[in-house]
């Protein structure tokens, strides 16, 4: 079992506009998993609005995340949850429980939204939520799998809640907006763009980008440290071939060849980091809008390229 308390959210909407969209908040382009949403209960007690909603979703993308060789758990379709929520507007809250209404022996999902007015123009956002996975020994590793997926997504969640607000022809406050938000929309924005389009961006934005290519070091390097590996691969071929004609018993190799393979590995690690330019493409998944193991902090060859955290940050100071 695992409780997490997410940071508050700051909407740049006042409450009543928000809640005013809130029932209608699908579909929208950060939410195609969404097959259908039914209101099937609604009722007014005490002034209070309860209404209940049954959500039909295609595989919910944190459940794609654990490793099918851990789990079958990414290998669900349909995934129903039923929404419940309280509107008190003499209180000027709105409640809502969300939690998973299948496969609740394997693993259960509860989540807690609470949204407030914070200011004149702003909405706050607190989220809760609980995880508990039964799946024996590894129900541990699977429980963090899906709390640590199920805070990813939280991201396109209130990007498509803004869209809808947006759509509807709310005027936002956008100073309100948080600092994650503007980051994500950032990245979100930035993924759409051409090649043509980043070079232009990062220019603009007075950021010196030079491919790997216009310098030789790398190339240099890459071809260095090839060399190097082959020659320990000979090295290696030659020293136990002498050992059967020789008919001796195996001996270890010289310090100085492992040393040698240490270090032409890591040159080989750097120069083709270097040399390879833009990212590419390893996974992209259609149904996660195009979304790829290349996301912003997900791939370690991201650290190789500063420039594209400088791209995504200077972006964002321009929309303030």
């Amino acid at each position: 079992m695992q409780i997490w308390h997410g940071t508050p959210f700051i909407f740049g909407y006042s409450f009543n506009d928000v809640v005013n969209v809130f029932w209608s908040r699908y579909p929208n382009d950060y939410a195609k998993h969404i097959v259908s949403e039914d209101v099937i209960e609604r009722t007014i007690v005490d002034g209070k609005i309860f209404t209940k909603k049954l959500i039909v979703k295609k595989g919910s993308s944190f459940l794609k995340k654990i490793p099918s060789w851990m789990s079958t758990l990414n290998k669900i379709q349909f995934m129903p949850v039923l929404e419940e929520s309280v509107f008190d507007p003499r209180d000027n809250s709105l409640v809502t429980y969300t939690r998973n209404v299948a496969h609740r022996k394997n693993f259960q999902i509860d989540e807690r939204c609470i949204y407030k007015p914070k200011e004149a123009q702003s909405t706050e956002l607190k989220r809760s939520v609980y995880v508990n996975v039964d799946y024996g020994k590894i129900s541990g590793i699977v429980q963090r799998i899906l709390m640590m997926s199920f805070k990813r997504s939280i991201a396109k969640t209130c990007l498509g809640f803004n869209q809808r607000l947006s759509q509807e022809g709310i005027q936002s406050n956008e100073k309100q907006q948080d600092m994650p938000f503007q980051l994500e929309k950032g990245k979100q924005l930035y993924k759409r763009l051409s090649k043509m389009e980043r070079q232009t961006l990062l220019t603009q934005t007075n950021i010196m980008y030079f491919p790997a290519s216009y310098h030789p070091l790398p190339k240099w390097l890459l071809l260095f440290s090839t060399l190097s590996l082959i020659h320990c691969a000979f090295s290696v071929a030659q020293h136990r071939s002498f050992l059967r004609l020789a008919s001796q018993e195996y001996t270890y190799l010289s310090g100085d060849i492992y040393i040698q393979l240490f270090v032409s590995l890591l040159l080989a690690l750097f120069s083709a980091t270097s040399f390879s330019g833009d990212f590419q493409k390893i996974r992209s998944d259609s149904e996660e809008d195009k979304e790829s193991w290349d996301s912003l902090g997900n791939a370690p060859s991201f650290y190789s390229f500063e420039h594209r955290g400088k791209a995504l940050a200077q972006s964002i100071a321009r929309d303030d």
